[in-house]
């Protein structure tokens, strides 16, 4: 066999390089299988856009009387993002609510910026604390009183702004509204009669007929009064001599509401003194006789206090009408 040459020998082993090389390659490998995954996640969380952040004007009524004081909560609902801080800003129409408070509320309990409120805005600055909130609660609550009728919508201002963990812009995405409608006080009334009771017939005394409807009214701005009495002035009386027992009906109004009052008249026939049916006979004779004789009042006809012939005369000539 012939002997190698020198030329023909294997290069001697690098052992350093050998050992530098694979430094690389388990560096890449567990950079691939734990640095890369975690950067990935990294930028996929920037790149995912939270959602569903909405700020909005709540009340458990949307109308009041005008020249009260109501409430209304501005409530967050955090979406998708754990939300930190909010700066609420509210706008409204100034003619017709008159702020008086605006305070934070128990969902973002940390008051960064005392509340403020203007001409037709209310504005506070509130922060989550030590850690970031998820859900839905109350923000602020602003306290209004109505000064003028009409309707009156309260919204949440383009310039309000929602702050969330990793986002570092405003993540508010949705404003909701609420429109309020102040009406008038409503009206009341009052509506009596006197007397309550009338006599029909002949001779029948001014004090027995007719009767004085009166009546009165705050906060109205139309009345009327049925049975043919008609429109009427909002306060005042009207003498009325129904034939038979009649029911007044008293309607009041404004531009929020109406209400009516009523009042009945009783009516019967002047000596109709038994069981009465409206006619004069001889029943009725006999039971003023008898009246008559033991002085009692029942024979009073005219009610003057006096049992005389004045009051004869008056059953003789309705007898039998």
């Amino acid at each position: 066999m012939d002997p190698i040459h020198p030329l023909d020998a294997p290069p001697p082993v690098n052992h350093r390089a050998l050992f530098s090389v694979l430094i690389v390659v388990v560096v890449g490998f567990l950079a691939y299988q734990y640095v890369l995954p975690k950067s990935r996640l990294d930028f996929n969380r920037g790149d995912a856009a939270v959602s569903g952040v909405t700020l909005s004007v709540q009340s458990t009524t949307t109308s009041v009387v005008l020249n009260n004081q109501f409430t209304v909560d501005v409530v967050l609902n955090t979406g998708t993002a754990t939300v930190t801080a909010a700066d609420i800003r509210i706008s409204f129409p100034q003619n017709t609510l008159q702020p008086i408070s605006i305070t934070g509320g128990s969902f973002l309990p940390s008051v960064l910026s005392p509340g403020t409120i203007g001409s037709g805005t209310a504005s506070i600055v509130v922060g989550s604390g030590t850690a970031g909130r998820q859900g839905m609660g109350t923000v602020a609550m602003i306290t209004f009183r109505a000064v003028q009728i009409g309707t009156a919508t309260i919204q949440v201002d383009a310039t309000s702004q929602v702050a969330a963990v990793g986002e570092p812009v405003n993540v508010l995405t949705i404003r909701t509204p609420l429109t309020m409608t102040v009406a008038n006080n409503p009206p009341t009334a009052e509506l009596s009669a006197s007397p309550l009771a009338i006599k029909t017939g002949l001779l029948v005394p001014v004090s027995l007929a007719p009767s004085r409807l009166t009546w009165s009214t705050t906060n109205a701005t139309a009345a009327s009064i049925d049975q043919g009495v008609g429109t009427v002035q909002l306060s005042g009386t009207k003498d009325v001599a129904p034939s038979t027992t009649t029911t007044y009906t008293l309607t009041v109004s404004n531009s929020s509401s109406s209400i009516t009052r009523t009042v009945t008249v009783q009516v019967s026939k002047i000596g109709d003194i038994v069981a009465p049916v409206n006619t004069i006979d001889i029943f009725d004779y006999n039971a003023f006789v008898t009246a008559f004789i033991n002085n009692s009042s029942s024979a009073d006809l005219d009610a003057d206090g006096d049992m005389d012939l004045f009051d004869y005369n008056i059953i003789v000539t309705n007898f039998g009408r």
